[in-house]
């Protein structure tokens, strides 16, 4: 599932570094935040660094990543920038809700195609991590360790709880994606384009 990377640096060789990772990755590069199609992450210099609220504003779930500099609010890479920092950053924000979805993370509210399902602030977690592990099978265990952690007082029974009622909450939400409960093994995202 690729993601489209809105990418405002003046600096060319940064950005072309930035395009190159970016489409090695799979995904988008776009330049005009006027034109771009929806991205799933923003990629600002410190020249640009006003426009996060726009972008923030004009695209909820639209993560915002500063280049270079100290910068209080939002996330930001040190420059020189490292290929392995990019491709974690890239990897990650890539893998976000599909075209008919749009999270608010502030409110636990997922829109799919118009329609609102409010959502559990555990069951936004869990969701985010199977929307960046589409198509692969976890066990409830897997879920347990990997997404609340071992330190979790019954995290067996929160996993499990959590994910059956996200899973009735999705049921039939989308026609590109579900989430599936798999007898005997756990559940899976699945995206079916």
């Amino acid at each position: 599932m690729a993601g489209i990377f809105l990418i405002k640096c003046d600096d060319n060789a940064v950005r072309e570094f930035l395009t190159l990772c970016v489409k090695a990755a799979g995904s988008k590069a776009e330049y005009d935040i006027k034109t771009s199609e929806r991205p799933c992450a923003a990629l600002l210099s410190a020249e640009y660094a006003q426009l996060s609220e726009d972008i923030k504003a004009e695209y909820k779930d639209c993560r915002v990543i500063f280049l270079g500099g100290n910068f209080t609010e939002g996330e930001s890479l040190q420059l020189p920038l490292l290929p392995e920092q990019l491709a974690h950053i890239l990897d990650e924000c890539g893998k976000t809700a599909p075209e008919d979805s749009i999270l608010d993370e502030n409110t636990c509210v997922l829109n799919v195609k118009g329609k609102d399902i409010a959502l559990t602030l555990n069951e936004q977690v869990l969701l985010k991590y199977f929307a960046r592990n589409p198509n692969r099978a976890f066990s409830n265990e897997e879920l347990a360790l990997e997404v609340f952690g071992a330190d979790v007082a019954d995290v067996h029974t929160l996993t499990g709880e959590t994910a059956a009622s996200l899973s009735k909450k999705l049921e039939g939400a989308s026609d590109i994606w579900a989430l599936k409960h798999l007898w005997g093994v756990g559940y899976k995202f699945e995206i079916m384009i």
